[in-house]
């Protein structure tokens, strides 16, 4: 596989402070956010936007929900359903507190700044126009580096790129488009695919139907 784009190999101190920043954006968020704004489905199927947020306000203080599950679903299962009904206010102070990147975050940051970040579009895209951001290049470029290099790896056939970065990964069939969309739907959200374009693409919408059936 092919990858170009920026080479130099970023430091886990470039991680950490990107996720800090990262969690820190959704917390500004979530202060903003109207009642009925949490009870909205998010792109993350099966989750409300509280939903979301719990899991990622907490996921790095619950160690044991995945250890005694041997599940990451398992794990984000017990997070999720342990809130569902806790008050905004509450969820609110849980994530204020753990806002930080602990000890486990800074053990695998790029993991976490993927998850974060992805789970922080699926709030966002789902609440609509209004409450978009404009992408870190620099942020983008770790996610890039992550888990969603990994995915590229795993789909033979398609060329990945970048049309506001300059980044492109993998060989064969061209998807393009904003670094945001291609980050998203190599996380599996079908509503990043009306982003994107190229000669792929049409096979690249083909892997979707695959997961959904």
């Amino acid at each position: 596989m092919t990858v170009s784009g920026k080479t130099t190999r970023p430091t886990k101190k470039e991680f950490i402070e990107q996720l800090s920043a990262e969690r820190h954006e959704l917390l500004d968020l979530c202060r903003e956010l109207s009642p009925g704004e949490w009870n909205e489905p998010s792109l993350c199927e099966g989750w409300r936007v509280r939903d979301v947020v719990a899991h990622v306000a907490v996921s790095q203080n619950e160690v044991g929900a995945y250890l005694r599950t041997f599940s990451e679903d398992g794990g984000n299962k017990i997070i999720v359903n342990k809130r569902k009904e806790v008050p905004i206010k509450e969820l609110l102070r849980e994530f204020e507190e753990s806002v930080e990147p602990n000890w486990l975050t800074k053990l695998l940051p790029s993991m976490f700044l993927w998850d974060n970040w992805v789970h922080q579009q699926d709030v966002r895209w789902a609440l609509g126009e209004d409450r978009q951001r404009t992408q870190a290049p620099a942020r983008l470029r770790l996610i890039l580096t992550g888990p969603t290099l990994r995915t590229v790896k795993r789909r033979s056939g398609f060329r990945f790129e970048a049309t506001d970065l300059d980044w492109q990964a993998g060989e064969g069939a061209v998807v393009s488009g904003p670094a945001e969309a291609i980050i998203m739907a190599l996380a599996w959200r079908p509503a990043a695919l009306a982003r994107l374009v190229g000669p792929g693409l049409p096979a690249f919408k083909g892997l979707f139907r695959n997961i959904q059936d």
